[in-house]
């Protein structure tokens, strides 16, 4: 059980993922927890707010773990890579994973988690986190030997950064635990507000649509405080409408 957090929310939790990056970063903290692999249909969505996409697509893994487990606290994620305008989803083979490499090389791209939380009373929380990733320039050999190692096969951008893909990165901005698909920093703000409002939830409860986009000129809204908002980063926010079918592209990190 992880120290900073009361046992309400922790009793009964799920990671509604089948990352096993994801896995790996909540058991560090402590966390145990039942995973449920949602799978979600994603090409019906269509959004061009890269922050909204990854949001949409962490909400319905959420709600499709809470019919299943109703009264569990429930926690989503998605992660998308974004690159120019462009949307990089897994590699479908080794040309793919090469071109998506050459394409990050010597630039920087932008990776976006959308985190999504249910508390066991219903309450819904989601929001993005962004961080900006450099890589340096990358060799045809490099490309070709990191390629052939596998390791960017089921990854969107075609790369591992806390893998074999670590050299290439020569600086981050924002949450690295962002890039491998859970940021920590943000899950926390979300579990802690769910857990302050817990007791009063029948007077401060945080109605679907009641968000907001987490952007400095962004209006507040109900249900949002200080310590959701005080962390680095260019995110997206809204609640939950249960069982919400949305429009978006099908290219996600997993």
């Amino acid at each position: 059980m992880n120290p900073f957090l009361g046992p309400e929310l922790q009793r009964d939790l799920v990671l509604a993922s089948a990352s096993p990056r994801r896995r790996e970063i909540l058991e560090r903290l402590g966390f145990g927890f039942e995973v449920f692999p949602a799978g979600v249909e994603e090409n019906d969505i269509s959004c061009a707010d890269h922050a909204r996409f990854a949001i949409l697509l962490a909400e319905r893994k959420a709600e499709a773990a809470r019919r299943a487990r109703p009264h569990a606290t429930v926690i989503a994620a998605d992660t998308i890579v974004v690159c120019g305008d462009s949307r990089l989803g897994k590699p479908v083979d080794e040309s793919d994973a090469s071109s998506m490499l050459r394409s990050l090389s010597g630039r920087a791209h932008e990776v976006i988690t959308g985190v999504a939380v249910i508390a066991p009373d219903g309450r819904r929380l989601a929001e993005a986190e962004r961080t900006r990733v450099y890589f340096r320039l990358l060799s045809g050999d490099e490309v070709a030997r990191y390629v052939g190692t596998g390791e960017p096969f089921g990854k969107a951008g075609a790369y591992a950064i806390q893998g074999y893909a670590a050299p290439f990165i020569q600086k981050i901005e924002g949450c690295y635990f962002n890039v491998v698909g859970l940021p920590v920093s943000l899950l926390f703000a979300m579990l802690s507000m769910l857990e302050r409002t817990m007791d009063d939830h029948s007077n401060h409860c945080l109605p679907a649509g009641s968000g907001r986009d987490h952007r400095p000129d962004a209006p507040p809204a109900r249900g949002t405080d200080r310590a959701a908002r005080r962390h680095r980063g260019d995110r997206g926010g809204h609640q939950i409408p249960p069982g919400a079918r949305r429009p978006g592209d099908r290219h996600r990190r997993g």
